[in-house]
């Protein structure tokens, strides 16, 4: 029989342990879930993330790698659906595909700046033009398709601007 524990984590969260029986015949080993898995797989703990891409299993992939990761996520569809919900300071991080049909990743990337000028902005694309980026400035750049270690890596970053701003911790 396996067994499943939930532990609450420091500064808010949940870890979920799966402990799962070796199969017949296997070899048992000592290694037993311990810090080292638990910290790899809590790189953004409490990180608060808003993902927008209008196409729907790039959403959900990124989605899972983060709530993963330990980041407390919100997908949009698209800039609008952003916008229409959007309270500055809410989030840390905002992960923005640059090619969406209405308004389009810069000119989110623009408002969003508007409204939060703490917000890291990380711009996904499977072509990112170098001239548009030199004018808008997104914090990181990360090209499509990407691994799950490039979008951490491009959102810790980001996540730098809004720790260096005023009221850092979320307060507006």
């Amino acid at each position: 029989r396996g067994k499943i524990t939930v532990e609450p984590r420091p500064g808010g969260g949940t870890a979920f342990v799966m402990l799962v029986p070796a199969a017949a015949g296997s070899q048992a080993t000592d290694d037993a879930p311990g810090d080292e898995a638990e910290v790899e797989s809590a790189r953004l703990d409490g990180l608060r993330t808003l993902v927008v891409d209008d196409e729907f299993s790039l959403r959900h992939i990124a989605l899972s790698m983060l709530e993963f990761e330990g980041a407390q996520v919100d997908v949009f569809a698209s800039a609008e659906a952003v916008l229409a919900e959007f309270t500055p300071g809410a989030y840390d991080v905002a992960v923005v595909d640059l090619n969406m049909p209405g308004m389009n990743g810069w000119q989110l990337l623009d408002r969003l700046r508007e409204l939060d000028p703490g917000l890291g902005i990380v711009v996904l694309s499977g072509y990112i033009d170098e001239a548009r980026a030199e004018t808008h400035r997104p914090d990181r750049m990360l090209p499509k398709p990407y691994q799950r270690d490039g979008l951490i890596e491009a959102i810790l970053g980001a996540a730098e601007r809004r720790a260096a701003s005023p009221g850092a911790d979320g307060a507006t």
